[in-house]
């Protein structure tokens, strides 16, 4: 049991995210540069679905795009997939 913990472990230590934050900094400036809303809303749908392209083409400075704002706040997963590619380094 004690194996598969450390496996499970070593894995999660993978997936954890680059840095912790209170992203103060990095919210004021988004804050700066797109609109603010009361209430917030995360669109989840799958990749190639058109996520990226609409956050690109908004008339208004609305929606944020998640990678974007995950590669800044360096809350990326520090293993290659994440960011485009499938080696798993």
């Amino acid at each position: 049991m004690t194996s598969q913990l450390t496996n499970t472990k070593e894995r999660l230590d993978k997936v954890a995210p680059i840095i912790y934050t209170s992203g103060k900094s990095l919210f004021k400036r988004y804050m700066d540069n797109y609109v603010i809303h009361t209430k917030g809303y995360f669109i989840l749908a799958p990749s190639g679905s058109g996520k990226t392209y609409y956050v690109n083409h908004q008339r208004f400075k609305d929606w944020i795009d998640g990678d974007v704002l995950w590669d800044e706040a360096g809350a990326f997963p520090a293993w290659g997939w994440w960011k485009g590619g499938f080696g798993g380094s």
